[in-house]
């Protein structure tokens, strides 16, 4: 149930109506109350009606009340009202005004439940008290298993508490600390949770400034977790330092599949450390290094490790100021390579050169089906590269090139190779400098592609020619779902071509917002043509 259900058209009739109506009900039928996205102060009249309303609607299962900027008081009356729900498995209290003094409610709630399994309180600044207050409801709770704590600001003394829950909670599954303020302090508070606790497979600390001395022991005690599948590092202030420090986990931990080290500083150093401890691993199939300075020697070690690892299916490399000789090492080893099914390399340094070798090397690989190389200066010749790559390619699936300039003369071979490309269904020309006649080639191949289902052509100049264009490839195509044309400099004239089309049995969404010249009235005709 949504606001559109309800009879409301806008959220401000959502709130007027829960906030006025004294007969205000719900068919006790609804499973699920979607609330989201009110961005209004919640009047107390309108919560009191809505936890009135709770404890009828015996089939619930969840409630999404996001932003709703609930406070203390709120959680008192939903925590109170969804408690003696059986069927109910999920809450959303995501960006509200919940504080210290409102998590007690919270706590209550689990202690209560037996059926909650979601809960996400992230954005809610709970500070050290919320916590010591959550860390009691968790210990008595044998129902949840995901929770969202990102962004609740309660520091290393508030990890304290949560730490000595995981030591006897024996149902969380995925906890979020994302964003909470820890240091070393506070790692090491998780860590020691960690050593003893068998149920938690996803934990992401992500943005927190956990350093090298933080990391330290959180892997010491890693080493004997038998449980623990995903960890999130990314942005924690990590040096090469970390780099080794963290291979040396990966040489023994036998669980962990997922391993995130985003936006940290472990250079060329800390990935050779990194690929020496994934030398003798067998488990990890998602590795995330991006952002992390490595350069072609750090690239190098990747390629070593690439060639004999038989695990990691998806890699991101993206904004390691990798050049054309790192690409190449990189590229040699993944046409050996029968694993890698995703790889991310965007806004590195590729260029034309680093693209000929990329693309020449893919004419080998037979297992990648999600390749990235946006924002890498790859041009005209490189995109040459690429259309001839995708004339033969039988197995990649999505391509991302947004912000390279190959402009008109390059998005023609790509276009070209479209025609009889079977397998590309996604494909992003985001930023790319194409015009009309970049744009007409590519309407062209569409109309022989039946593959593609989501294309992209946003930041571009398409014009009222390039819309026409893609207007007439749609009474032909019966495969595209979406299509972005945002920021094109659309006018009337293609927006009309467009709505010449008609029905469309396949596409959903086309998107023309930012095309100023268009009259809203004829955007509001073209979204509703293809709703």
């Amino acid at each position: 149930l949504n606001r559109e259900q309800m009879a409301c058209k806008t959220s401000e009739d959502v709130i007027k109506r829960i906030t006025e109506d004294a007969t205000f009900t719900i068919c006790p039928k609804v499973e699920e109350l979607d609330l989201e996205q009110w961005y209004k102060d919640l009047p107390d009249a309108a919560v009191d009606n809505l936890a009135e309303c709770l404890p009828s609607l015996v089939n619930l299962k969840t409630l999404n009340i996001r932003s709703g900027k609930i406070g203390s008081r709120g959680a008192q009356k939903i925590g109170t009202a969804v408690a003696g729900l059986s069927n109910f498995t999920s809450l959303d209290l995501c960006n509200n005004l919940i504080r210290e003094d409102g998590i007690p409610f919270i706590s209550d709630l689990l202690e209560r439940t037996h059926t909650l399994a979601s809960l996400d309180l992230s954005w809610n600044h709970i500070q050290p008290q919320g916590a010591k207050s959550l860390g009691h409801g968790l210990k008595l709770n044998s129902s949840l298993t995901e929770l969202n704590l990102s962004s609740c600001y309660f520091e290393d003394a508030g990890a304290y508490p949560l730490a000595c829950a995981l030591q006897v909670n024996t149902n969380l599954e995925k906890l979020d600390l994302g964003r909470c303020r820890l240091h070393q302090e506070g790692a090491d508070h998780i860590a020691w949770g960690l050593k003893w606790n068998s149920t938690l497979k996803d934990l992401s600390l992500f943005y927190n400034h956990l350093q090298d001395q933080g990391i330290e022991k959180l892997c010491t005690n890693l080493a004997k977790n038998v449980t623990l599948t995903s960890l999130d590092l990314n942005t924690t202030l990590l040096s090469s330092n970390s780099g080794a420090t963290i291979g040396t986990l990966l040489k023994t931990n036998k669980t962990l599949t997922k391993l995130y080290l985003n936006a940290n500083a472990l250079g060329s150093v800390g990935i050779k450390a990194l690929v020496d401890g994934l030398s003798s691993n067998s488990t990890l199939s998602t590795l995330d290094v991006g952002a992390n300075e490595i350069g072609d020697s750090g690239a190098e070690h990747l390629a070593r490790l690439l060639k004999t690892n038989t695990t990691i299916t998806s890699l991101n490399v993206s904004w390691n100021e990798i050049g054309h000789e790192g690409i190449k090492s990189l590229a040699s080893s993944i046409s050996e390579n029968k694993s890698l099914a995703t790889l991310h390399l965007g806004n590195n340094n590729m260029g034309p050169n680093g693209a000929q070798h990329l693309f020449t090397s893919l004419a080998n690989n037979t297992t990648l089906t999600n390749l990235n190389i946006s924002g890498n200066n790859i041009g005209a010749k490189g995109a040459q590269a690429l259309g001839s790559f995708l004339e033969k390619s039988t197995t990649l699936e999505s391509l991302n090139v947004f912000g390279n300039e190959i402009k008109d003369s390059g998005v023609v071979p790509i276009a070209n190779a479209l025609k009889s490309n079977k397998a590309l269904k996604t494909i992003n020309f985001g930023a790319t400098h194409i015009g009309a006649e970049g744009v007409s080639a590519i309407a062209k191949s569409l109309e022989s592609n039946s593959s593609l289902t989501t294309i992209n052509i946003m930041i571009n100049t398409a014009g009222d020619k390039g819309a026409e264009g893609l207007a007439n490839a749609l009474k032909v195509n019966k495969s595209l779902t979406y299509i972005d044309l945002a920021h094109n400099l659309i006018g009337k004239k293609g927006a009309e071509a467009f709505l010449s089309v008609g029905s469309h049995p396949t596409l959903r969404q086309l998107t023309l917002a930012g095309n100023l010249s268009i009259p809203n009235e004829m955007l509001e005709k073209v979204a509703k043509a293809f709703l």
